[in-house]
C-alpha cells in the first residue's frame, strides 16, 4: 500500500485567499508540525518500511518530523514534486487561478519561469507507476508530497486525462490518502485527515 501525506501547513496555506507555493524555502508553521506529528502517531500503529519526499523543502521538512517519530530514514524521490508555476509563484489564489489554469488547459506552453504542465503531468505520472509497480508484500510506503501530485494520483488511478487538476481529489495539509490493490484493481481513499473540498 501506498499513503500520500500532504505537507504540513505554511503561512501561505491559511485563510480564505491561500498563495500559490514555489519551490523555495517557506517553513511550516506551527499548525503544520503539529499535523506532522499527529501523521506520525497515526502511521505507528501500520507497518511502514520506506519514508519518502518531495524534494521541495516544505516536503522535506515534513518528513523528517514524521522519520524523526517512527524511527525511519528520509529518501527523496524527485517525481513527487510539485509543478513549477514559475511566475506565480507567491501569488494568491484568487488572483492567479484563472492564469495556471490557462497553462493547465494548454499544457505543452511554458508557464513563464516554470515548465509547462505536460512535462510535470508526465514525470509525476512516471514516478507513480514506479511507486505502484514496487513490491509491497505485507509493507507500506510513505510518500510526502504535495496536494497537486496527490489529486494528480488519483485522476491517473481513476482513469482520468491530463488537464485541470482536481484539488477536491487531494487531502487538507497532514492528510493522508491510501492507495491499495486487489483483484478489481485500485482503490483510493482518505485515512487520515480531511478532504481539500474546494478547487484550489
Amino acid at each position: 500500500m501506498i499513503l500520500f501525506l500532504r505537507h504540513g501547513e505554511t503561512d501561505e496555506d491559511v485563510g480564505d485567499n491561500p498563495k500559490f507555493s514555489g519551490p523555495g524555502e517557506i517553513p511550516l508553521n506551527d499548525a503544520g508540525k503539529k499535523q506532522m506529528a499527529d501523521a506520525a502517531e497515526f502511521l505507528r500503529s501500520r507497518n511502514v518500511a520506506w519514508l519518502l519526499s518531495s524534494p521541495i523543502p516544505r516536503s522535506k521538512a515534513s518528513t523528517e518530523i514524521v522519520g524523526a517519530a517512527l524511527g525511519l530514514s528520509v529518501k527523496v524521490f524527485d517525481p513527487l514534486r510539485d509543478w513549477n508555476i514559475g511566475a506565480a509563484a507567491g501569488g494568491t489564489v484568487k488572483q492567479l487561478l484563472p492564469f495556471t489554469i490557462f497553462f493547465e488547459r494548454n499544457p505543452d506552453l511554458p508557464i513563464p519561469g516554470g515548465q509547462p504542465y505536460a512535462e510535470w503531468w508526465g514525470k509525476a505520472g512516471d514516478g507513480l507507476e514506479y511507486l505502484l509497480d514496487m513490491p509491497y508484500e505485507d509493507a507500506e510506503l510513505v510518500a510526502v508530497t504535495h496536494s497537486r501530485f496527490i489529486a494528480r494520483a488519483k485522476m491517473h488511478l481513476d482513469g482520468k486525462a491530463a488537464g485541470q487538476t482536481n484539488f477536491n481529489w487531494s487531502p487538507k495539509p497532514g492528510g493522508i490518502g491510501a492507495v491499495s490493490r486487489d483483484a478489481s484493481g485500485y482503490k483510493f481513499e482518505l485515512v487520515h485527515g480531511e478532504w481539500n473540498g474546494e478547487t484550489r
